[in-house]
């Protein structure tokens, strides 16, 4: 169930970076969206960190030299893109962003930076964040982009990008959503996830 990577950053080592609000908000569940694309990007293992008021402090300086990123994607508009590249270490990181003000659109601009196209996707309500927890393990698991789903399902605009991406199954996890009308897998306990994914 390998998913195809967009060759966007041609193999180089890429770090996605998520700024996230004082109180919790939809970029908590961005940063989560984030996890399996980072994972898809960066094979030999994930590189995203989470970056609050505080910018880019001391321990990310350090990760980011022993890491040594080539490209560096900022889940934010252009002005904390280039505030996070102010403080980044590495002058010769290529940086990035990709402007969003909510969950479903990280969701879906990650997809579509970072998928070509994938046999299968990973659902979720936007609203529900214990299951995006659990989402967000098993996209990075099966190497497939997490999509959040809106309280009536499936946006237009996600329905396009799982059409775009050529999915085959749909794996829901949490409340089953209307609007899912493929094959689809839908685990709506932690029990039946660790069930699935042993199998």
């Amino acid at each position: 169930m390998a998913a195809v990577a967009l060759v966007a950053t041609a193999g180089a080592r890429t770090t996605l970076l998520v700024p996230l609000d004082a109180e919790p908000s939809w970029r908590d569940l961005a940063y989560l969206a984030a996890i399996p694309a980072s994972e898809a990007v960066n094979p030999g293992g994930a590189s995203l960190i989470a970056l609050d008021a505080a910018g880019v402090g001391p321990e990310m300086k350090d990760y980011a030299r022993r890491y040594r990123a080539q490209a560096v994607v900022v889940l934010g508009d252009a002005a904390r893109a280039k505030a996070a590249q102010n403080g980044w270490p590495i002058p010769s990181a290529r940086f990035s962003s990709l402007p969003v003000t909510s969950a479903e659109q990280a969701s879906l601009a990650l997809s579509r930076r970072f998928w070509t196209k994938s046999p299968s996707v990973v659902v979720c309500r936007a609203e529900d964040y214990a299951s995006a927890l659990i989402a967000a393990s098993v996209a990075a698991r099966v190497k497939a982009p997490l999509i959040y789903l809106g309280p009536r399902g499936l946006s237009p605009a996600a329905t396009a990008e799982i059409r775009r991406l050529q999915a085959r199954e749909v794996i829901a996890i949490g409340t089953p959503a209307p609007g899912l009308g493929r094959s689809r897998v839908t685990l709506s306990t932690s029990l039946e996830v660790m069930q699935w994914a042993r199998n």
